[in-house]
This record gives C-alpha cells, structure tokens and sequence, in this order.
C-alpha cells in the first residue's frame, strides 16, 4: 500500500483547477494524492519535495514519511491533519473520496516558508537526522489559522467535487454529442453495410471505451434470422444462434437497449462474459441484428447516446438496403426483360422446357431445378426438362398429383419454400442424397389459372437457403414464361398443322403443293445471286408389277422404306418430296450438276442395296430405281421446264435399261425434248 500522486485522472486535474481557485487556499502549494493498493512507490509528482521561497528544495525522506503518516490518521479518522514537515514547513491533508472507490486527501504545503541547515552540518547528516534542522524564521501562518482553513476546505469540497464533476459530465456528453453529430455524418456517406458496422464497431469502442464488443448483422428470413456477419470488435469471439437472436429483435423491437445477464449464454454460446447491454438494430419495422456489448457499465445519458448511435446506424442499413432492393428490381426487370425476349424466340417446346430451367436457376443461383408437367391424364407430373441431374434418368420419374413437394405444389396451386426439409412440418422427410442442401423451392405453373405444372429449385451455388425474396422473383419469371408455355404450345400445333398441310399423308414426305413453293423461292433466290440448283426425278422400276403381285399394303410399305432412304441419303439442306404415285423428287439448293449426279447415284445405290420383301419376282429381282437430273440455268429457267427436263433424262434412263442416272444434256435430247 502506496501513496501516490494522483494519476491522470481528468476528474481529480479539474478539482485542483477548482481549488486553485479558492482564495483561502492561495498562501499553498496544492498536491492530490491516492492510495493505491499494491502499486509500486513512486516519487513522481509536482510537489513531493518541499521547497523554499529561493526555490532551493531542503527536503528529505523524513518529510515523505511525515506525509505518509498524516495521510493515514487523515483516512482513518476522516478529519484533517495539520503538520509542520521536518522542514518546518506547515502543511495539512485533507481526506476526501469521489466517485471512484480509491480513498484521496488533498495536501496543502504553506509556501511563504525558508529555511537553513547549520554550517557544522552536510546534506547528508542532516537527512540522517533532519530534526536538528532549524527553521530560519517561523512560518507565515498560525497553526490554528490553517486548521480553520483545513476544516472549511473539508465542508467545501463534496460540492467542489460534485459541481467539478458536473461540468465534466457536460462537456464529455457535449463532446460525444459532438463526435456523435461527425460520425453521423460519416455514415451518411458510406456505401456499404460493411463500412456502417465498421463505424459502429469503431466509434462504440472510443467513444465509451470499451474493450468487448460484437455486432451481429443479418435480415428477417420467415421465423427465423439469417446471419451475414458477426464482427467481434477487437478480438472477442462469439456464436450467436440465430433463431434466439430473432425472438429477442421480436420481444425488443422498440431498438432500447436492453441488460441481459440471465439470456447471455442462449443468446451467446461460449462466451465467458457475465454481462451484456445489447442494443437493436432496428430502422421502423426492419431489423438488421444487434450490438452487444459485454462486461460494460453505462451511465443512463451514455445509454442514450449509444442508442442513437445504433439507431442512426439501422437507419443507413435500411437506407442501404433499400438502395439495394430498387437496384436489384431494376437488374431483374432487365433481366427478365432479356430472358423472356429470348424465351420467346424459341419455337420447339424442349427448346423452351431447358431455357426455363437454366433462366430460373440463374436468377436465384441454382445448382439443380426441373420442370416438371401434367401427363396426358392429368394425373402424374412428368419431368420434361431438368438442370443437374442426368435427363433421360430424369424424365424416367413421375410424381403422383397430390403426393411428394411437387405433388402438393401441383394440386394446391401454391408455392412452396422450404429452409429444412427436415424441420419443416408441412414435409419433415429426410433429405435426398443427390441433394447438397437441405433448402429448396418449388412454385406452380399455370395458364389462365390453370395449373400445367411445377418448377423446382434447389442446391444454392453458395449453400444458402432460399427466401421469401427469392420467391417473389421466381413468380415474376414464372407469371410471364407462362405465356411462352401457352405460345409454345400453340406454335407446336400451328406447326404440326403446317406440317401435314406440306406434307404427304403416306410418307411423311413434302407434298407436290410444298415442292412447288420451295421450287419458285429457289429460282428466285438463285436468280438473284447468280447460283446453281438442281432437280432429281426419281421413279420406282416396275413398281406396277410390284404393286400388282404384292398387293397395296406391301407397296405402300415400300413407299415409305424408300422415303427413309431418300431422307438418309440427301443432305439436310435438301428438299425431299413426293412427286405422285411412285415418283420422288429432290430439290438440291447450290449444286451443280456434276454434284447432283453424285448424290443420285448414292441413292440409287442405297434402294438398289436395301431389300424389300418378295422383291425376288421382280424382273433383275430386285426393286430399283431410275433418276433424272436437271439444273438451273443450264437446262431451263423457268419451275417447269426443270421439271421437263429432269423428266426427259428420267425417260432416258427407263430406255437405257433403268436402274440408272441420267443427267439431262440438250444435244442427247434434241429430237425428244419440248419445253413449255
């Protein structure tokens, strides 16, 4: 147990400063001094030596043990202590407390005092025994003139305390309030949620020094609170549980701070504090998490300022999130804008099917989805397209309506967000193990409110869990790719209506009426860019005779093997039609006539090759072919004449033997041919 002099205390500077003040006390020197338990002794001080009016100081170790002795009986008996020092020099200590537990007197040292050591005596000797040290005059004051002076000091200073600490109050509360108004500023400025809770974090620990604190950061999310951050400012680690943090934003959403000693542990596992103040932050009904502050004593004005601090803090959050949100609508209603426009481009149904899956699965940062429709009954859910899992096992599966997630979504009509399939009671099932997370999404799809189908979602890239938000944007995309559900559909039957319209009944093939259609736009296009084309009349050898001994059905079976072979063997930007009866014929854009007798040649050989039934009594014993060939401009310049002349090659061929290609040549046909 040690006297000192006082340390910085801010309180005890601006007391002396007061006293200072105080004319009863201008004939001293004015020293605090406080007893310290367990310090080190410390000599450091504006006053711990006594000094004379030349300014020479006499002092010795005998006067620190005056003082050290007037302190105590001073503490002990709560009274002043008038004493001459072994300087002679008078003083007395004052015993006085503040708000601090730490007992303090006030020494008071008369300055109007000199002295001299003898000149048989050294420095030194007189240290030894400082009691042969002889005053050169007598002090200025009387002894009982500085007891009554130390007693009305005694009565003073419970006031001079309270009112030195009063205006220390107010000017700390009119500095913080200060620093409050600059850092509210800041945050106004700041742009993300990060730099807010940074500020937050930072401005609390200066502000009102503390040591431990953690902010806990996050949004609503159905009954429970998804954590985004956890910041324990400057080291403190702690595990907020997140369903235990929403009740206690919901029982605290006024945003007062609020003491918790009993709550510390449910709401912070693992953290060693005994106590905490915890402020919400809360901006009108949205709650972005709190700030706790542990093991930390506030005084009620300082609770006050810390709750508008956190106040102005939620209100930037909800500023920021709202920034955000319009931000986010804006992106999603140009993406939306975008995906539809390309959604409606498409016009086969698989082709519309997978976008839908892959447009929905990046809106919300899927892994896995599928779309899943109606059977021709109405009774089971079929999958038709589907994003991370493999597609034909896929389309394999088929969900009852009114059984499993997609089921009960199909037949109710409602959507269905899930954060745990596990803990949730409308499923409580366990997961399924091509499933990474446990969180997924499954809305209806419906035309003129009627429901068509299901899409689902699941697996976020992130491992998160799908929100209230998520599926208000699923619902945007999935009340507009309705409407391409419906076109598509309705293209696929204008199609297949356009289709049998061009097309033959028998073989699938294009019909005469299509052929010549796409005869007429081939000139035109070929005229215009100076290019070639050709035609390939195509006739079955002794079809008749085939026919006749066959009967019908055999030929009509024969018809439709060759049709296969000529589709086989053209290229795919060949048009392949029936001409009548057993005739065929081939428009082949952008050829010439030496590759168009190529490509008859390989299809003479494919029929030629290919068997077909009872062929044996056909004269050769097989069922064959014979073709003529034309090409644009060389051998007409008009649909018909083409036509007539592939016609005539195709004579030729019969002549020559059949089973033969015959490209048409002027000089071989200049007795025969006849263009119209």
């Amino acid at each position: 147990m040690v006297w000192q002099t006082s340390p910085s205390s801010i309180n005890v500077r601006d007391l002396l400063e007061t006293l200072r003040g105080e004319p009863l006390l201008g004939p001293f020197r004015l020293t605090v001094f406080c007893l310290i338990e367990g310090a080190e002794a410390s000599r450091a001080g504006s006053f711990e030596l006594c000094a004379s009016d030349g300014g020479t100081s006499q002092c010795t170790q005998a006067c620190d043990v005056a003082r050290e002795t007037a302190f105590k009986s001073a503490i002990s008996t709560g009274k002043p202590v008038i004493f001459r020092c072994p300087c002679n020099i008078l003083n007395f200590a004052v015993p006085f407390h503040t708000s601090s537990s730490e007992p303090y007197c006030l020494l008071a040292e008369e300055i109007s005092v000199s002295f001299v050591v003898p000149a048989d005596q050294t420095d030194s000797q007189a240290s030894q025994d400082p009691l042969v040290i002889t005053p050169s005059r007598g002090g200025g004051m009387e002894r009982s003139e500085a007891e009554r002076i130390a007693f009305k000091i005694q009565r003073l200073l419970p006031s001079m305390i309270q009112s030195t600490l009063a205006v220390l109050s107010l000017e700390k509360t009119t500095q913080r309030i200060k620093t409050l108004t600059d850092i509210s500023a800041e945050i106004d400025q700041v742009e993300t949620s990060d730099e807010v809770i940074s500020l937050l974090c930072e401005t609390s620990a200066i502000l009102f020094d503390l040591t431990h604190l953690s902010v806990i950061f996050g949004e609503p999310a159905g009954n429970g609170f998804v954590l985004k951050r956890v910041v324990s400012w400057p080291g403190e680690s702690v595990t907020p549980v997140a369903n235990k943090i929403a009740e206690f934003l919901r029982q605290n959403s006024g945003g007062k701070p609020v003491q918790t000693r009993e709550d510390i542990e449910i709401l912070f596992p693992g953290t060693t504090a005994q106590n905490a103040v915890c402020v919400p932050l809360i901006s009108g009904d949205m709650a972005f998490g709190l700030a706790a502050f542990f093991e930390a004593q506030f005084h009620p004005r300082d609770l006050l300022l810390l709750e508008l601090l956190c106040a102005k803090a939620a209100s930037r959050l909800l500023i920021l999130k709202m920034r955000r949100e319009h931000q986010q609508e804006a992106a999603f209603s140009t993406r939306l804008v975008t995906m539809i426009s390309a959604l409606s481009l498409l016009r086969k149904r698989e082709e519309v099917y997978q976008n839908i899956v892959e447009m929905a699965s990046e809106l919300l940062d899927a892994t896995c989805g599928s779309l899943m429709l109606f059977d021709e009954r109405g009774e089971n859910l079929q999958i038709e397209s589907a994003k991370g899992m493999n597609l034909p096992l896929a389309r394999s599966l088929s969900v009852k309506v009114g059984t499993g997630i997609a089921g009960r979504v199909a037949k109710s009509g409602f959507p269905m967000v899930v954060n745990d399939i596990e803990k949730d009671r409308r499923t409580a099932s366990p997961n399924r193990p091509r499933f990474k997370t446990k969180s997924f999404i499954s809305v209806p799809l419906k035309i003129k409110d009627r429901t068509v189908g299901v899409l689902n979602l699941s697996d976020k890239s992130d491992q998160g869990i799908f929100t209230e938000n998520d599926l208000n944007m699923l619902t945007s995309f999935t009340t507009q790719i309705s409407i391409i559900l419906e076109r598509a559909a309705s293209l696929e039957r204008a199609d297949m209506l356009e289709k049998l319209a061009a097309t033959d009944a028998l073989t699938g093939l294009y019909n005469r009426r299509y052929l010549d259609e796409r005869l007429e736009e081939e000139l035109s296009r070929s005229t215009r860019h100076s290019l070639n084309f050709s035609l390939m009349l195509i006739d079955l050898d002794n079809f008749k005779i085939y026919n006749d001994q066959c009967g019908h059905i055999a030929g009509d079976n024969a018809l439709k093997k060759v049709s296969s072979l000529l589709r086989s063997s053209a290229r795919d930007i060949d048009i392949v039609a029936r001409f009548g009866g057993e005739e065929f014929m081939v428009l082949l854009p952008d050829t010439g006539k030496k590759e168009a007798t190529f490509v008859a040649e390989r299809i003479r050989k494919a029929i030629e090759s290919h068997p077909f039934p009872r062929e044996a009594s056909l004269p050769g014993g097989k069922l064959t072919t014979s073709i003529g060939v034309s090409t644009f401009p060389d051998d007409g310049d008009f649909p018909s004449s083409l036509v007539n002349a592939a016609d005539i090659a195709l004579y030729q061929a019969k002549n020559q033997g059949r089973n033969l290609v015959i490209p048409f040549t002027r000089q071989a046909n200049k007795d025969n041919i006849v263009f119209l």
